[in-house]
């Protein structure tokens, strides 16, 4: 882990990153479960911008509300590597409050 004057840095990812493997596959209709992961993180960005501007307590709150996850086939299971592979740069908006 990264410090500086000894406080910890965490990555933050960028979810539109993450999601554009996703909807590259729906727009190639090559995976059908991408148009619902394209869908479902969609919903996440309607809540950052629901959420934009609150403290981050209160969008930490509001992220921990129940989301839904979508799953499948090979081309799925790429786009999802993405995301998966570096889950703790794309969490800790969820875990921190921190923006994302």
């Amino acid at each position: 882990m990264i410090r500086t004057q000894g406080v910890p840095i965490i990555e933050t990812a960028c979810r539109a990153h993450g999601r554009r493997k996703f909807f590259d596959l729906a727009r190639l209709r090559k995976a059908p479960i991408s148009t619902e992961a394209v869908k479902r993180i969609n919903l996440l960005f309607a809540i950052e911008r629901k959420i934009s501007g609150l403290a981050p307590q209160e969008r930490l709150r509001a992220r921990q509300e129940p989301n839904r996850q979508p799953s499948g086939n090979n081309d799925t299971i790429k786009a999802n590597h993405c995301c998966l592979s570096r889950l703790d740069a794309f969490s800790p908006s969820f875990t921190t409050g921190a923006s994302a």
